[in-house]
């Protein structure tokens, strides 16, 4: 079972935590080994090769035929899409926009998109 773990900011999970938790669970529907990093607030970055990240999504894809990275990176977009990528206005002045999904040597397979703002008028 491929495990993905999910980091963002303290503000952003703050604020939309429960559509965090919706993404993990709709994660863990498909199969998935997924978790928030719940340790976000003691740590201010994530030593990923000679990179210091602080957001993303990880994959563990070591194990992972290339063919089941891009469904497995499909299958993240799309669980993201329904959750936390809707428009919010409290994203509007966030300086996260996009978290990168992350392979296991640091390589970025895609892009999970937050909007920047409410699509109501």
């Amino acid at each position: 079972m491929p495990h993905i773990v999910i980091r963002s900011t303290v503000v952003e999970l703050g604020l939309h935590g429960d559509d965090y938790d919706a993404f993990v669970a709709g994660l863990r529907a498909n199969g998935f080994d997924a978790r928030i990093d719940d340790e976000l607030s003691e740590r201010r970055s994530f030593e990923l090769g000679r990179e210091t990240v602080q957001v993303g999504i990880w994959l563990a894809d070591q194990f992972l035929e290339p063919t089941a990275i891009a469904l497995a990176v499909e299958a993240i977009k799309a669980a993201a899409l329904r959750t936390i990528s809707k428009r919010k206005k409290g994203r509007k002045h966030q300086r996260v926009r996009k978290l990168p999904i992350y392979g296991s040597r640091g390589q970025i397979h895609g892009w999970v998109e937050l909007p920047p703002e409410d699509d109501a008028p």
